[in-house]
């Protein structure tokens, strides 16, 4: 005769494999989760581009380098800066030799709002080629604080 054991239900020996199954299955999402969130918002990731600002706090005021520079686009897309008429083309190029060395300016940027929103990036994406470091967008609301005409 044998050792007699107790009958096991089928049931019980079925869940330490379930059990082993999904620790395996929530370590291979886990691991590529935390490795990528430390690859996109790591420490040593700082932010890059442009900074734009819908506001006219003090400290944009005082971005103007002596001259307000501002960047208008009207509703039939023609783009001046200041007062003078340029094209989309040219505007980083005219802006970059007004600017000159400064390094520290703001520019405002006027864009007509009937026009699409794909418009403006465009112009930030000159300005961004010139040497100012801040674009201040000019909304309905700031349009009338702003110190220009």
């Amino acid at each position: 005769m044998g050792v007699l054991t107790s009958p096991q239900s089928p049931r019980i020996s079925f869940f330490p494999q379930i059990a082993l199954l999904y620790s395996q299955i929530l370590v291979l999402m886990v691991i590529p989760g935390v490795v990528v969130f430390h690859y996109a918002w790591g420490p040593d990731h700082r932010s890059q581009g442009l900074y734009v600002a819908v506001g006219l706090s003090s400290m944009l005021k005082n971005l103007m380098c002596g001259e307000s520079w501002t960047v208008r686009i009207d509703a039939r897309e023609h783009w001046y800066l200041n007062a003078t008429k340029t094209s989309q083309n040219e505007l980083a190029g005219v802006l970059s030799q007004r600017l000159r060395d400064k390094t520290n300016c703001a520019v405002y940027l006027d864009v007509d709002p009937a026009l699409p929103y794909a418009v403006a990036t465009e112009a930030i994406s000159n300005i961004q080629k010139t040497r100012a470091n801040v674009v201040v967008l000019l909304t309905p609301k700031t349009r009338k604080e702003s110190p220009f005409p």
